[in-house]
């Protein structure tokens, strides 16, 4: 029957005669229905639409519900194959509503991890995140592949760094990474994982890391062009990281070769910006032009907007080096427009910063302050979404582990409570049966004894997994809070008879949350400034580098009388704002001075000394000093560094005081 059934799918192809209306609705004919609908998805997605229409109408009229969830499953990957996630996020939701676990934990699975992608796709980080961990979940090696569970935690690895939580986003690639290599999947397989590790190294400012796993990843494509040409162009990626810009070219210039096989409005248009980018570095402004009207064509063929952005700010740079600075003031402006319009946050802060530095240089300076009040603004969002984040996602691992904990347990329990009444009605059989029952008393005795293992070896790994939770929520407000409330459920709820050590320690993690949360708050809110003046300001930034263990000395030599523009008490706010953080995260300091005074010329002088490790100067700068340097630019600053290794760092700040 099924072959039959198969053999009348494939003739209604190809002739106009409707053959599978002769075939009797049944379970078996939707079945075969779905299954052809899945094997069409990728060879020919529109018949295998018309086949997933079909299964779900005939499943309607069977009140056949699996069989609505497979059509509803094959619907949404017809729907997201075509990039209308919205559509196929609803075919998702409609299949998990027609099924149970007991039906069908397999397509369960499947379907919690593929509407992930969808929301993933969308932008929709958290909410993909909420189906991957509910996907992983419902797997159970009884019902699902391994391989599920590798797709699974590949995809909550890409979503993290998607997220720029890098090191979560590493700790799930390589889980997935692990379980490829086992079950030895192809190289195209294992090539993606390597591809991802290595961008995540890359986007973590790790370039050492990021080649090793990246030129892997070229290997292992070996004859898949397209992914030869996205790890060629990651690597010039990791190259124009190392600012080895002759080397980036090389690897661009591969990996354009192997697009321009393909008809142009196929050709991904980033290639172009990128080998602009670094003629921008190496000041060939031909070059920059020629690929930059490139990407440009491109980007607005395929309606690329941060291309178009991009490459817009490209030629805006031609522009203005060739001196028609209204040109590329439009130019710039038109690209800001562009990122403000579809919220490309990151690139908006770029393009701000750079029109800042180009009003100040073509002697604009309220131009250019107002545009570095909007790159403060921009920052300010950033660390924001950043903490929250964060906080949401420590937040979603500790309830999924919570979750998977009391499963474990109740599962455990459930079995050892079946093993205990089948021992009562075999010890109730009677003595004709002795040797028997002596057996099975042996035999239970002995799954007893490893149920009991099992479950001291789940709390173990527990708590090893919690130890390195632990540590991730011991670094920010929200860790501390959940913790918090987690020993408080234990005080409280848990037993009767409340512990007051672990009371105690709730309410002395709670103070630790309020200290966070104010210091969070002093490091935010520039109103301090205008409350309480630029010492107190100052003070209230030292007050983090002491509860963090380090001596600090505050020199503060300007005279009060003085009274300074709000815009330039704040420049001086953030530029040791970003000092001290500098400090915390590099020097492994014990002692820092921080000196300031007026200098000569109307000058004022901003000195942080420590003890710290130190480094050499003459290394690749950091985002952090890049900052400092971008910020002082507007009032004619200068910055210099002096340190050795183990020596300690001085950093000397000059400014002019605007008129």
């Amino acid at each position: 029957m099924k072959n039959i059934v198969s053999l009348l799918l494939f003739f209604s192809f190809y002739f106009p005669i409707q053959i599978v209306a002769a075939v009797p609705p049944s379970t078996q004919y939707i079945d075969s229905l779905n299954n052809l609908s899945y094997d069409l998805r990728k060879k020919d997605k529109e018949h295998s639409l018309v086949l997933a229409r079909m299964a779900h109408n005939a499943s309607v009229n069977l009140d056949y519900n699996e069989g609505q969830a497979y059509a509803e499953y094959n619907m949404g990957n017809y729907y997201r194959g075509k990039n209308d996630n919205d559509n196929a996020i609803r075919s998702y939701n409609r299949a998990l509503l027609k099924i149970s676990p007991e039906q069908n934990r397999e397509l369960i699975v499947k379907l919690l991890n593929v509407k992930g992608l969808a929301l993933k796709h969308e932008l929709l980080f958290d909410s993909a995140l909420t189906s991957f961990y509910s996907s992983m979940e419902y797997w159970n090696p009884k019902f699902c592949d391994e391989e599920y569970l590798m797709k699974i935690q590949y995809n909550i690895g890409n979503t993290y760094k998607g997220m720029g939580l890098y090191d979560s986003s590493l700790h799930y690639s390589f889980k997935g990474l692990r379980i490829a290599e086992k079950l030895n999947r192809p190289n195209k397989v294992l090539a993606s994982y390597y591809y991802t590790i290595g961008n995540t190294y890359h986007k973590n400012e790790d370039p050492t890391n990021a080649l090793t796993y990246l030129l892997k990843s070229k290997e292992l494509y070996e004859d898949h062009e397209d992914g030869v040409a996205r790890a060629l162009t990651s690597i010039g990626n990791v190259y124009d990281l190392k600012e080895e810009h002759e080397k980036a070219l090389e690897f661009y210039y591969k990996s354009l070769r192997i697009e321009q096989k393909r008809p142009f409005e196929d050709q991904f248009s980033g290639i172009y910006n990128n080998i602009s980018q670094q003629y921008i570095y190496l000041e060939q402004l031909d070059s920059v032009q020629h690929y930059a009207k490139i990407a440009l064509e491109l980007s607005q063929m395929i309606r690329d907007d941060e291309g178009i952005a991009i490459s817009m700010t490209q030629l805006g740079h031609v522009k203005i080096e060739n001196e028609q600075i209204d040109e590329g003031l439009s130019l710039y402006n038109q690209a800001l427009e562009t990122a403000n319009t579809y919220d490309l946050i990151s690139l908006q802060d770029e393009i701000v910063l750079k029109l800042a530095t180009i009003y100040k240089k073509t002697g604009y300076p309220d131009s250019s302050i107002k545009y570095m009040e909007i790159h403060d603004t921009i920052r300010e969002r950033l660390m924001n979404e950043d903490n929250q984040r964060n906080i949401l996602v420590i937040e979603k691992k500790y309830q999924t582990e919570k979750k998977n904990k009391r499963i474990k347990e109740l599962e455990l329990n459930n079995i050892i409570e079946k093993q205990n009444k089948l021992y009562w009605v075999y010890g109730a059989i009677g003595v004709f049966v002795v040797f028997t029952l002596l057996m099975f008393l042996q035999v239970y005795r002995h799954r007893n004894k490893s149920l009991l293992i099992a479950k001291a070896s789940l709390i173990e790994g527990e708590e090893i997994e919690r130890a390195r939770l632990s540590k991730e929520l011991h670094d920010n407000v929200g860790a501390t809070l959940s913790m918090a409330s987690m020993i408080i459920q234990t005080a409280f709820k848990e037993n009767s008879n409340s512990d007051k050590t672990l009371e105690a320690k709730a309410k002395n993690l709670l103070d630790q949350s309020l200290t966070h949360i104010r210091t969070l708050s002093h490091e935010l809110s520039p109103s301090i400034l205008t409350k309480f003046g630029l010492q107190t300001a100052f003070e209230l930034l030292l007050e983090g580098l002491t509860e963090a263990g380090i001596q600090t000395i505050l020199k503060y030599e300007l005279k009060p009388e003085n009274k300074y523009p709000s815009t330039f008490e704040l420049a001086l706010y953030r530029v040791l704002q970003e000092l001290i953080n500098n400090i915390v995260k590099h020097a492994n300091a014990t002692d820092v001075v921080i000196t300031i005074k007026e200098g000569s010329k109307d000058q004022i002088v901003l000195i942080a000394k420590d003890n710290g490790k130190g480094f050499n100067p003459k290394s690749k700068e950091g985002i952090g000093m890049h900052n400092i340097r971008s910020r002082i630019e507007t009032y004619k600053g200068k910055l210099t560094v002096q340190s050795d290794p183990e020596q300690g760092t001085e950093v000397m700040i000059t400014v002019v005081i605007p008129a």
